[in-house]
């Protein structure tokens, strides 16, 4: 019955609750909003690192990472490949050396890492060869090299132009090579582009004296999500000492901050349900200021005080979970809108390149944003008719009578 009365009581002023609803729906979809975005942000500054070089997994030498140099390089790289090829779940892998070294224009000079690839294998790794601007991408042909739209601008170099290449050999002595231009690209990462040339594999082999030899194999696979699973299947086919790591070890900061954006969710409705807890406790007062005399009636005869509390949280719960409904659903459906359009932030595009996310946004709706919203909600409007509920508990029945 006290259900069904206090479903009745908050349509008594339907303006009011329309408001106090409209209200909730407009915070729960800001809320959301804002989550999916950041979460959203998160996800394409890692899924851009995986695209344009780190890959799902690197299998490498597991000093490699913390002293990149020959020393910790793979020895006989292509029968390593030759096992990973044979697992289902690999959409692509590629042998790669890399040495950090000079390029030198005529013009100028400019501190870079050279990574040798395998062309053919490393149009399905990564985008740069369909980033590419002027010219083409590497057909594996010795001498040839692609350079960033960076490096060419500060070289004052084009398609076409020739450069030489310095690094260090095996044994520490520089060595150099002349290269020609053959094509020039830009990707979605300003930082990215600035640090890195491409060359085939042959060549950086026979430049620093480490023919077979490589630094990474770097893999893709068919789903991000199976990353965990295929890497516990890659890891015995691999001779010691040699490991494979997946992106999230690869790139715990962008991982760490994909947990922190799920975390902070829960500060923004902190933030939304204070506001909330202002506007129920309002509403809710106003509402029994209303209702004094009636309820003075009821505690007469013989309505416990109690029970009353109950009707007045009962109607803040439902208040709470319309809301709530209301909020997820034209949230639900605004994001859904946002991630098959995305969000286009062009008027941004140079800053968002120094952090490695391309112009447009598309944000991500997780079911944990849904539930929070479904429970949270409720939950804090009820906490908002606390105080009301108690002033009612308080009433005494001839004062309440007299009360004009």
């Amino acid at each position: 019955m006290l259900v069904q009365l206090s479903w009745r009581n908050i349509w008594r002023n339907a303006r009011r609750s329309a408001i106090v609803l409209s209200s909730i729906v407009v915070g729960v979809i800001a809320v959301m909003f804002s989550n999916s975005f950041s979460l959203g942000l998160a996800h394409q500054m890692l899924q851009s690192q995986i695209r344009l070089h780190t890959t799902d997994l690197q299998i490498l030498h597991p000093r490699y990472a913390e002293n990149p140099s020959l020393e910790y390089s793979i020895a006989q790289p292509e029968q390593v490949l030759a096992r990973i090829d044979t697992l289902s779940a690999v959409a692509a892998a590629g042998i790669r050396l890399e040495q950090f070294g000079l390029i030198n224009s005529a013009l100028n000079s400019s501190g870079i890492t050279i990574v040798g690839v395998q062309p053919q294998r490393e149009r399905h790794l990564t985008i740069i060869a369909q980033s590419i601007r002027s010219g083409r991408y590497l057909s594996g042909n010795p001498y040839e090299i692609v350079v960033s739209e960076e490096t060419a601008r500060k070289l004052e170099i084009g398609v076409g132009d020739k450069v030489v290449l310095m690094a260090a050999d095996r044994t520490g002595e520089i060595r150099s090579e002349v290269a020609t231009v053959v094509g020039i690209f830009r990707t979605f990462n300003s930082d990215f582009d600035q640090m890195y040339c491409f060359v085939a594999l042959p060549f950086l082999r026979a430049m620093v004296r480490a023919d077979s030899l490589a630094s990474a194999i770097a893999v893709r696979i068919h789903s991000t999500e199976a990353v965990e699973e295929v890497q516990q299947q890659i890891a015995p086919l691999l001779p010691p000492p040699l490991v494979v790591l997946s992106y999230r070890q690869l790139l715990p900061l962008l991982s760490y901050m994909i947990e922190m954006y799920a975390q902070l969710m829960w500060i923004f409705y902190l933030i939304v349900g204070a506001a909330m807890i202002f506007g129920i406790v309002n509403t809710m007062l106003m509402a029994i200021m209303e209702r004094i005399t009636e309820f003075g009636v009821l505690l007469s005869i013989g309505i416990p005080p109690a029970k009353l509390v109950v009707l007045i949280l009962l109607e803040a719960a439902w208040l709470g979970i319309l809301g709530a409904f209301g909020g997820v659903l034209a949230g639900s459906a605004l994001i859904a809108a946002l991630q098959s359009t995305g969000i286009n932030l062009a008027f941004f595009s140079e800053g968002l390149r120094s952090l490695g996310v391309a112009a447009i946004v598309y944000p991500v709706l997780v079911p944990q944003q849904i539930l929070n919203a479904l429970i949270f909600v409720p939950l804090i409007t009820t906490a908002g008719a606390l105080y009301p509920a108690w002033k009612v508990y308080r009433l005494q029945p001839v004062e309440a009578l007299r009360f004009v």
